[in-house]
Protein backbone atom coordinates (compact mmCIF):
# COMPACT_ATOMS: atom_id res chain seq x y z
CA UNK A 1 0.00 0.00 0.00
CA UNK A 2 1.11 3.95 -0.11
CA UNK A 3 2.83 5.17 2.45
CA UNK A 4 2.89 9.00 2.37
CA UNK A 5 5.76 10.66 1.34
CA UNK A 6 7.76 13.08 3.57
CA UNK A 7 7.97 15.56 1.20
CA UNK A 8 4.15 16.11 1.50
CA UNK A 9 3.23 14.80 5.22
CA UNK A 10 -0.15 16.83 5.00
CA UNK A 11 -1.68 14.99 2.29
CA UNK A 12 -3.97 11.62 2.78
CA UNK A 13 -3.18 8.47 0.60
CA UNK A 14 -5.18 6.99 -2.03
CA UNK A 15 -4.48 3.69 -0.79
CA UNK A 16 -7.16 4.20 2.64
CA UNK A 17 -9.80 5.05 -0.08
CA UNK A 18 -9.18 2.24 -2.86
CA UNK A 19 -11.43 -0.30 -3.41
CA UNK A 20 -10.87 -1.82 -6.51
CA UNK A 21 -7.67 -3.96 -6.70
CA UNK A 22 -6.31 -4.47 -10.30
CA UNK A 23 -5.00 -8.35 -10.56
CA UNK A 24 -1.25 -8.91 -11.56
CA UNK A 25 -1.32 -8.91 -15.51
CA UNK A 26 1.25 -9.54 -18.47
CA UNK A 27 2.41 -5.44 -19.86
CA UNK A 28 4.30 -4.73 -22.34
CA UNK A 29 7.27 -2.08 -21.00
CA UNK A 30 7.13 1.02 -23.33
CA UNK A 31 9.04 3.34 -20.85
CA UNK A 32 10.94 2.29 -17.44
CA UNK A 33 13.53 4.24 -15.88
CA UNK A 34 15.72 2.03 -14.10
CA UNK A 35 18.47 2.69 -17.16
CA UNK A 36 18.97 6.02 -18.70
CA UNK A 37 18.19 4.80 -21.99
CA UNK A 38 16.50 8.10 -22.68
CA UNK A 39 17.34 11.10 -21.19
CA UNK A 40 14.38 13.59 -19.63
CA UNK A 41 13.88 17.62 -19.83
CA UNK A 42 11.33 19.39 -17.99
CA UNK A 43 9.51 22.25 -20.00
CA UNK A 44 7.74 24.55 -17.47
CA UNK A 45 5.91 27.34 -18.98
CA UNK A 46 8.70 28.76 -21.41
CA UNK A 47 6.84 31.76 -22.73
CA UNK A 48 4.47 35.09 -22.15
CA UNK A 49 6.08 35.14 -18.59
CA UNK A 50 4.55 31.69 -16.71
CA UNK A 51 5.81 31.25 -13.67
CA UNK A 52 4.81 27.26 -13.10
CA UNK A 53 7.82 25.17 -11.90
CA UNK A 54 8.75 21.81 -11.16
CA UNK A 55 11.33 19.75 -10.44
CA UNK A 56 12.37 15.23 -11.07
CA UNK A 57 14.33 13.32 -9.18
CA UNK A 58 15.08 9.45 -10.26
CA UNK A 59 14.58 7.16 -7.57
CA UNK A 60 15.66 3.55 -7.73
CA UNK A 61 13.80 3.81 -11.10
CA UNK A 62 10.75 5.68 -9.98
CA UNK A 63 10.78 9.19 -10.98
CA UNK A 64 9.46 11.86 -8.55
CA UNK A 65 7.47 14.81 -9.98
CA UNK A 66 6.90 17.52 -8.11
CA UNK A 67 5.63 21.19 -9.08
CA UNK A 68 2.86 24.25 -8.92
CA UNK A 69 0.94 25.09 -11.92
CA UNK A 70 0.70 28.50 -11.87
CA UNK A 71 -1.73 30.99 -13.74
CA UNK A 72 -0.01 32.82 -16.69
CA UNK A 73 -0.31 36.66 -15.60
CA UNK A 74 -0.63 38.03 -19.53
CA UNK A 75 -3.16 35.19 -20.21
CA UNK A 76 -4.79 35.03 -16.92
CA UNK A 77 -4.92 31.68 -17.34
CA UNK A 78 -3.27 28.40 -15.53
CA UNK A 79 -0.06 27.34 -17.72
CA UNK A 80 1.88 23.96 -17.51
CA UNK A 81 4.54 21.74 -16.53
CA UNK A 82 5.50 19.47 -18.79
CA UNK A 83 7.93 15.60 -18.02
CA UNK A 84 8.90 14.39 -21.48
CA UNK A 85 11.73 12.52 -23.06
CA UNK A 86 14.14 14.93 -24.61
CA UNK A 87 14.83 14.16 -28.42
CA UNK A 88 11.39 13.55 -29.83
CA UNK A 89 12.92 13.49 -33.66
CA UNK A 90 15.52 10.73 -33.18
CA UNK A 91 14.64 8.64 -30.41
CA UNK A 92 12.71 5.19 -30.82
CA UNK A 93 10.02 3.44 -28.08
CA UNK A 94 8.88 -0.34 -28.27
CA UNK A 95 6.31 -0.23 -30.99
CA UNK A 96 2.48 0.01 -29.23
CA UNK A 97 1.05 -1.18 -32.45
CA UNK A 98 -1.47 -4.25 -30.79
CA UNK A 99 -2.08 -1.75 -27.74
CA UNK A 100 -5.29 -1.68 -26.54
CA UNK A 101 -4.70 0.99 -23.44
CA UNK A 102 -2.01 3.30 -22.52
CA UNK A 103 -1.17 2.33 -18.85
CA UNK A 104 0.82 4.34 -16.30
CA UNK A 105 1.84 3.13 -12.95
CA UNK A 106 1.85 5.81 -10.58
CA UNK A 107 1.53 7.37 -7.29
CA UNK A 108 0.38 10.44 -5.97
CA UNK A 109 -0.13 12.51 -2.47
CA UNK A 110 -1.94 15.21 -4.19
CA UNK A 111 -5.33 13.44 -5.52
CA UNK A 112 -7.24 16.31 -5.88
CA UNK A 113 -5.39 17.96 -8.71
CA UNK A 114 -6.83 17.15 -11.75
CA UNK A 115 -4.58 18.31 -14.67
CA UNK A 116 -2.51 15.47 -15.41
CA UNK A 117 -2.07 14.64 -18.80
CA UNK A 118 -0.01 11.83 -20.88
CA UNK A 119 1.22 12.56 -24.44
CA UNK A 120 3.19 10.19 -26.90
CA UNK A 121 4.94 10.93 -30.50
CA UNK A 122 5.17 9.15 -33.60
CA UNK A 123 5.66 9.07 -37.01
CA UNK A 124 5.99 12.97 -37.02
CA UNK A 125 8.50 15.69 -37.71
CA UNK A 126 6.92 18.22 -35.07
CA UNK A 127 6.47 15.35 -31.75
CA UNK A 128 5.81 18.62 -29.81
CA UNK A 129 2.11 19.88 -31.23
CA UNK A 130 1.63 16.78 -32.97
CA UNK A 131 1.51 14.33 -29.95
CA UNK A 132 -1.71 12.35 -28.74
CA UNK A 133 -2.38 13.54 -25.39
CA UNK A 134 -5.04 12.63 -22.71
CA UNK A 135 -6.75 13.44 -19.56
CA UNK A 136 -5.99 11.21 -16.88
CA UNK A 137 -6.75 11.33 -13.04
CA UNK A 138 -5.42 9.36 -9.79
CA UNK A 139 -8.13 9.26 -7.41
CA UNK A 140 -9.82 7.23 -5.17
CA UNK A 141 -11.40 5.08 -8.17
CA UNK A 142 -8.27 4.43 -9.17
CA UNK A 143 -7.84 0.27 -8.81
CA UNK A 144 -4.18 -0.78 -7.22
CA UNK A 145 -1.13 -2.63 -9.32
CA UNK A 146 -1.26 -5.99 -7.04
CA UNK A 147 2.10 -7.07 -8.61
CA UNK A 148 3.74 -3.84 -7.73
CA UNK A 149 1.83 -1.31 -5.13
CA UNK A 150 1.32 1.46 -7.61
CA UNK A 151 -1.80 3.11 -9.13
CA UNK A 152 -2.98 1.46 -12.58
CA UNK A 153 -3.99 3.97 -14.57
CA UNK A 154 -5.36 2.46 -17.89
CA UNK A 155 -6.02 5.14 -20.97
CA UNK A 156 -8.02 3.58 -23.97
CA UNK A 157 -6.63 4.95 -27.10
CA UNK A 158 -9.91 5.90 -27.97
CA UNK A 159 -9.27 8.88 -25.42
CA UNK A 160 -6.19 10.34 -26.88
CA UNK A 161 -6.49 13.01 -30.15
CA UNK A 162 -3.93 14.94 -31.76
CA UNK A 163 -6.14 17.82 -32.04
CA UNK A 164 -5.83 19.62 -29.01
CA UNK A 165 -5.77 22.95 -27.92
CA UNK A 166 -2.15 24.76 -27.07
CA UNK A 167 -3.79 26.81 -24.54
CA UNK A 168 -5.22 24.07 -21.92
CA UNK A 169 -4.29 20.64 -23.62
CA UNK A 170 -7.78 19.42 -24.21
CA UNK A 171 -9.36 17.90 -27.20
CA UNK A 172 -10.70 20.37 -29.69
CA UNK A 173 -11.50 17.43 -31.68
CA UNK A 174 -12.07 14.27 -30.19
CA UNK A 175 -11.19 10.41 -30.94
CA UNK A 176 -14.70 9.53 -30.52
CA UNK A 177 -16.70 11.82 -32.73
CA UNK A 178 -13.89 12.38 -35.65
CA UNK A 179 -11.18 8.78 -36.67
CA UNK A 180 -8.58 11.25 -38.10
CA UNK A 181 -7.48 12.62 -34.60
CA UNK A 182 -7.17 9.14 -32.58
CA UNK A 183 -3.55 7.76 -32.58
CA UNK A 184 -2.53 6.04 -36.26
CA UNK A 185 -1.11 2.67 -36.71
CA UNK A 186 2.22 4.28 -38.06
CA UNK A 187 2.09 6.34 -34.88
CA UNK A 188 1.67 3.64 -31.86
CA UNK A 189 4.36 1.21 -33.99
CA UNK A 190 7.16 4.27 -34.02
CA UNK A 191 6.87 6.22 -30.78
CA UNK A 192 9.38 8.84 -30.58
CA UNK A 193 8.47 10.57 -27.34
CA UNK A 194 6.60 10.37 -24.49
CA UNK A 195 5.66 12.96 -21.96
CA UNK A 196 3.69 13.63 -18.50
CA UNK A 197 1.66 17.30 -18.42
CA UNK A 198 0.18 19.03 -14.74
CA UNK A 199 -1.62 21.63 -17.52
CA UNK A 200 -4.55 23.73 -17.45
CA UNK A 201 -5.04 23.35 -13.93
CA UNK A 202 -3.84 25.48 -11.02
CA UNK A 203 -2.47 23.82 -8.22
CA UNK A 204 0.59 22.04 -6.25
CA UNK A 205 0.61 18.46 -7.84
CA UNK A 206 3.12 15.22 -7.00
CA UNK A 207 3.04 12.21 -9.34
CA UNK A 208 5.45 9.37 -8.81
CA UNK A 209 6.49 7.56 -11.97
CA UNK A 210 7.25 3.63 -12.26
CA UNK A 211 6.65 3.26 -15.91
CA UNK A 212 5.01 3.32 -18.82
CA UNK A 213 3.18 0.64 -20.55
CA UNK A 214 0.80 -1.06 -22.82
CA UNK A 215 -1.83 -3.94 -22.76
CA UNK A 216 -2.49 -5.69 -25.69
CA UNK A 217 -4.58 -7.70 -27.42
CA UNK A 218 -1.82 -9.78 -28.40
CA UNK A 219 2.17 -10.69 -28.14
CA UNK A 220 3.24 -9.58 -31.16
CA UNK A 221 5.46 -11.54 -33.25
CA UNK A 222 7.79 -9.01 -34.37
CA UNK A 223 7.58 -5.45 -33.74
CA UNK A 224 7.93 -3.14 -36.53
CA UNK A 225 10.66 -0.75 -36.67
CA UNK A 226 11.97 -2.95 -33.36
CA UNK A 227 11.88 -6.12 -34.72
CA UNK A 228 15.04 -8.61 -34.28
CA UNK A 229 16.56 -8.98 -37.27
CA UNK A 230 20.51 -8.71 -35.98
CA UNK A 231 20.37 -12.48 -34.80
CA UNK A 232 22.73 -14.95 -36.42
CA UNK A 233 21.40 -14.57 -39.77
CA UNK A 234 22.74 -17.18 -42.76
CA UNK A 235 24.87 -16.43 -45.91
CA UNK A 236 27.19 -14.28 -44.01
CA UNK A 237 25.48 -11.52 -43.76
CA UNK A 238 25.11 -10.87 -39.88
CA UNK A 239 27.63 -7.90 -40.10
CA UNK A 240 26.93 -6.23 -42.85
CA UNK A 241 26.48 -2.48 -41.53
CA UNK A 242 23.48 -0.49 -43.26
CA UNK A 243 25.71 2.71 -44.02
CA UNK A 244 27.43 0.23 -46.73
CA UNK A 245 24.52 0.72 -49.21
CA UNK A 246 21.85 3.07 -47.18
CA UNK A 247 21.85 7.17 -47.12
CA UNK A 248 22.49 8.52 -44.04
CA UNK A 249 22.22 4.70 -41.97
CA UNK A 250 22.91 4.79 -38.47
CA UNK A 251 26.79 3.02 -38.10
CA UNK A 252 25.60 1.19 -35.18
CA UNK A 253 22.79 -0.49 -37.42
CA UNK A 254 22.91 -3.67 -39.19
CA UNK A 255 21.79 -3.95 -43.15
CA UNK A 256 19.33 -6.37 -42.00
CA UNK A 257 17.72 -4.21 -39.37
CA UNK A 258 17.14 -1.19 -41.55
CA UNK A 259 15.87 -2.93 -44.71
CA UNK A 260 13.49 -5.38 -43.17
CA UNK A 261 12.67 -3.47 -39.92
CA UNK A 262 13.25 0.02 -39.76
CA UNK A 263 10.24 2.37 -41.36
CA UNK A 264 12.91 4.95 -41.75
CA UNK A 265 14.61 2.84 -44.70
CA UNK A 266 10.75 1.59 -45.71
CA UNK A 267 11.83 2.45 -49.19
CA UNK A 268 15.22 1.60 -49.97
CA UNK A 269 16.35 -1.96 -50.94
CA UNK A 270 19.87 -3.60 -50.17
CA UNK A 271 22.05 -2.61 -53.22
CA UNK A 272 21.78 -4.16 -56.08
CA UNK A 273 23.79 -7.21 -56.66
CA UNK A 274 24.77 -7.51 -52.71
CA UNK A 275 23.76 -10.93 -53.18
CA UNK A 276 26.86 -12.17 -55.72
CA UNK A 277 29.17 -10.67 -53.14
CA UNK A 278 27.53 -13.04 -50.43
CA UNK A 279 27.55 -15.95 -52.99
CA UNK A 280 24.53 -16.97 -52.53
CA UNK A 281 24.05 -19.16 -55.28
CA UNK A 282 26.99 -21.31 -54.12
CA UNK A 283 25.98 -21.61 -51.06
CA UNK A 284 22.41 -23.39 -52.17
CA UNK A 285 21.77 -26.93 -53.04
CA UNK A 286 21.56 -26.77 -56.96
CA UNK A 287 20.01 -30.36 -57.24
CA UNK A 288 16.87 -29.62 -54.49
CA UNK A 289 14.83 -27.49 -52.96
CA UNK A 290 15.85 -24.61 -51.42
CA UNK A 291 13.75 -22.78 -48.15
CA UNK A 292 14.32 -19.29 -47.23
CA UNK A 293 13.46 -18.24 -44.00
CA UNK A 294 12.34 -15.08 -42.50
CA UNK A 295 15.30 -13.03 -40.94
CA UNK A 296 13.43 -11.39 -38.24
CA UNK A 297 11.40 -14.40 -37.18
CA UNK A 298 12.09 -17.42 -39.20
CA UNK A 299 9.27 -18.11 -40.68
CA UNK A 300 9.37 -20.08 -44.35
CA UNK A 301 8.57 -17.82 -46.64
CA UNK A 302 10.45 -18.85 -50.25
CA UNK A 303 11.42 -21.79 -51.48
CA UNK A 304 13.42 -22.23 -55.11
CA UNK A 305 13.66 -23.60 -57.33
CA UNK A 306 9.91 -25.13 -57.99
CA UNK A 307 8.36 -25.59 -61.76
CA UNK A 308 11.67 -24.01 -62.89
CA UNK A 309 15.37 -25.51 -62.97
CA UNK A 310 18.44 -23.96 -60.53
CA UNK A 311 20.08 -22.45 -63.86
CA UNK A 312 16.53 -20.46 -64.11
CA UNK A 313 16.17 -19.42 -60.76
CA UNK A 314 20.01 -18.12 -60.66
CA UNK A 315 19.42 -16.51 -64.23
CA UNK A 316 16.40 -14.83 -63.31
CA UNK A 317 17.92 -13.30 -60.42
CA UNK A 318 21.19 -12.12 -62.03
CA UNK A 319 18.66 -10.41 -64.92
CA UNK A 320 17.15 -8.37 -62.11
CA UNK A 321 19.79 -7.95 -59.23
CA UNK A 322 18.15 -9.52 -56.54
CA UNK A 323 17.05 -12.57 -55.35
CA UNK A 324 13.45 -13.70 -57.52
CA UNK A 325 10.70 -16.00 -57.12
CA UNK A 326 7.82 -16.84 -58.89
CA UNK A 327 4.39 -18.32 -58.39
CA UNK A 328 4.56 -21.46 -55.85
CA UNK A 329 7.69 -20.52 -54.76
CA UNK A 330 6.01 -17.90 -52.55
CA UNK A 331 4.69 -19.50 -49.61
CA UNK A 332 1.66 -17.90 -49.40
CA UNK A 333 0.10 -18.92 -45.94
CA UNK A 334 3.29 -16.91 -44.72
CA UNK A 335 3.31 -13.84 -47.04
CA UNK A 336 1.62 -10.74 -47.17
CA UNK A 337 1.60 -9.00 -50.73
CA UNK A 338 -0.05 -5.21 -50.26
CA UNK A 339 -1.77 -3.12 -52.10
CA UNK A 340 1.27 -1.04 -52.96
CA UNK A 341 3.46 -4.16 -54.17
CA UNK A 342 5.34 -4.50 -50.85
CA UNK A 343 5.87 -8.14 -49.81
CA UNK A 344 5.79 -8.53 -46.01
CA UNK A 345 6.58 -11.50 -44.28
CA UNK A 346 2.94 -12.16 -41.85
CA UNK A 347 4.84 -11.65 -38.87
CA UNK A 348 5.40 -8.31 -40.18
CA UNK A 349 9.08 -7.52 -41.38
CA UNK A 350 9.25 -6.50 -45.14
CA UNK A 351 10.71 -8.75 -47.54
CA UNK A 352 10.85 -6.47 -50.91
CA UNK A 353 8.38 -5.55 -53.78
CA UNK A 354 6.59 -7.63 -56.38
CA UNK A 355 7.40 -6.42 -59.82
CA UNK A 356 4.98 -6.87 -62.81
CA UNK A 357 7.34 -8.78 -65.42
CA UNK A 358 7.36 -11.57 -68.15
CA UNK A 359 7.32 -15.30 -66.36
CA UNK A 360 4.87 -17.23 -64.74
CA UNK A 361 1.58 -15.23 -63.78
CA UNK A 362 3.76 -11.97 -64.78
CA UNK A 363 5.09 -11.13 -61.54
CA UNK A 364 8.28 -11.17 -59.92
CA UNK A 365 9.07 -11.21 -56.22
CA UNK A 366 11.70 -9.24 -55.98
CA UNK A 367 12.73 -9.93 -52.72
CA UNK A 368 15.97 -8.77 -50.41
CA UNK A 369 18.10 -11.13 -49.35
CA UNK A 370 19.03 -9.78 -45.75
CA UNK A 371 15.12 -10.55 -45.03
CA UNK A 372 15.33 -13.91 -45.93
CA UNK A 373 18.72 -14.99 -44.49
CA UNK A 374 16.80 -16.61 -41.45
CA UNK A 375 17.44 -20.10 -39.30
CA UNK A 376 14.30 -22.99 -39.73
CA UNK A 377 12.71 -23.53 -36.49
Amino acid sequence: MYVVRAHHPQKFTLAALATVVASASALTPIWEFLEDEHDIKLVNDPVMGGQSNSTYTNEEGVLLWNGDCEVVPSLKAPGFCNLESSNGLFERFPDATNAKNMVLLVKSSTPDYKGYKFSFAGDTFNPQFNSYKADFFVDESTPIDEATGFYRVDIPLTEFSNNWSSYTGEAIVKCVDDDSVCPSAKALKKIQQIGFWAEGVEGHFNLDIKGVYVDSDEQQVVQGGYCDATGELAFGIDDTAASVGLPNAPADESLAQAVCCDDDFAAFPEPRYFYQEKKLFAQLDATGLNTFFDSACNLPVFQAPVGRSFKDFEEDTAEHGWPSFRGDEIIAENVEIRDNGDIYSTCGSKLGTMEKDEGLNGERACIDLVCIAGAEQ
